[in-house]
């Protein structure tokens, strides 16, 4: 018998496992080795980049460092605000809300700005509570990349839009309530006197320090359980500014109130399920929203069925609102709306569709709150039998 060639014997042995792992390597993402290596890579990757302080992972959508995403958060937010203020603008003209007061008049900037900068609020606050409950809540993909600056990106675009409207409407209201033009040299002593020794003027300037709040820490916290507590605080947020309109337009009004801020809450939450695309937050939140927006509705008018421009205003506003509920909780049956993602380009894909159907929902929202924000400066006809006092003091 002869023995193996000098050098040859340890090769047949060695060639099985090195030439085994060498095809598995070089079989990519398909095969073996190659495939557990590059999917560890991606877990280490995305376990390094996606854990909060406290060990929670922020979807990257929302994180400082996904540009393009933020970038729409944001964009989207501008056009939303911006729906919302021309359905306030549409519902003052049609409603005659924005009209010169009989006995004072404080100025057209009053006028139309005190109901543009409160539809604001609300879509900025909607928003804010909404990219806080993605932030604070699971995701589908597990682990995912974001920056350490991941409160800092849509929350805190949010906050900082909510904190300076609702600037805007405290100083407006003051304005309105008083009578004085902003112009006068005197506003600033009435602007102190209102908002320090005022229930309402207090409220208001509750309602813009709560998002001030909530922008200062967003720049700075990091992490899933302080994002439930800037959640927490940012729904709390939600109650001083309704009460501080009721509490000007009439203590008659704060009934309305504990409606107005479960529509609020309600939207959050389906902001949240559209930004999260998972229908069982979507559908929670239209129902809230709805069944709070008509109980305010039905407050507002006194509990009964209205006619003329207010019966008008009040029912586009429930058609707008109704309309949004409706694809909410029968559109978003597309397995599309449980986190397939929308390829690029691709619009026709379920992806795509459910990404439509979305930003549709979104925009019904927007008009109807701007209608609902023109409803809460327009003055409800009287009840069949009552007695009203008209301005120059006349009953009618």
């Amino acid at each position: 018998m002869t023995g193996p060639p000098s050098g040859a014997g340890p090769e047949p042995g060695a060639a099985g496992p090195d030439r085994g792992t060498g095809a598995a390597e070089a079989a990519g993402p398909d095969r073996g080795t190659g495939r557990d290596r590059v999917a560890g890579r991606d877990r280490a990757a995305g376990r390094a980049q996606g854990a909060g302080a406290d060990g929670g992972v922020i979807p990257s959508e929302l994180s400082g460092s996904s540009g393009p995403a933020l970038g729409r958060v944001v964009l989207g937010g501008a056009v939303l605000s911006g729906v919302a203020a021309g359905a306030t603008l549409a519902g003052l003209i049609l409603s005659g809300a924005a009209r010169p007061f009989l006995l004072y008049d404080p100025g057209p900037v009053v006028r139309y700005g005190l109901p543009v900068a409160e539809s604001v609020a609300g879509v900025a606050a909607v928003l804010t509570v909404g990219m806080l409950a993605v932030v604070a809540g699971p995701t589908r993909q597990g682990p995912d990349r974001t920056g350490d600056s991941s409160l800092a990106g849509a929350p805190l675009a949010g906050a900082v839009t909510w904190t300076l409207a609702a600037v805007a409407v405290a100083v407006l209201s003051c304005a309105d309530v008083s009578g004085v033009a902003l112009s006068d040299p005197g506003f600033g002593a009435v602007l102190g006197r209102v908002l320090t020794g005022t229930v309402p003027g207090r409220e208001l300037l509750v309602a813009a320090a709560v998002p001030g709040v909530l922008a200062t820490a967003a720049a700075g916290v990091r992490g899933r359980t302080a994002a439930r507590a800037l959640l927490l605080l940012a729904v709390l947020g939600l109650v001083p500014a309704p009460l501080a309109v009721a509490g000007l337009a009439g203590p008659q009004l704060r009934v309305a109130v504990v409606p107005a801020v479960l529509a609020l809450a309600g939207a959050g939450l389906w902001a949240a399920g559209l930004g999260m695309r998972r229908s069982g937050p979507v559908r929670s939140g239209a129902v809230v929203a709805f069944t709070g927006g008509v109980l305010w509705g039905w407050l507002r008018s006194g509990g009964v069925l209205v006619t003329g421009r207010y019966g008008v205003l009040l029912a586009l506003a429930g058609v707008a609102l109704a309309a949004a509920a409706g694809l909410a909780l029968f559109g978003s049956r597309d397995p599309a709306v449980s986190g397939v993602p929308a390829a690029s380009g691709d619009r026709a894909g379920p992806g795509g569709r459910a990404v439509t159907r979305g930003r549709v929902q979104a925009g019904l929202l927007a008009v109807a709150l701007g209608f609902g924000v023109a409803l809460s400066r327009a003055v409800p006809p009287p009840r069949p039998g009552a007695v009203a006092v008209t301005a120059g003091g006349g009953v009618v």
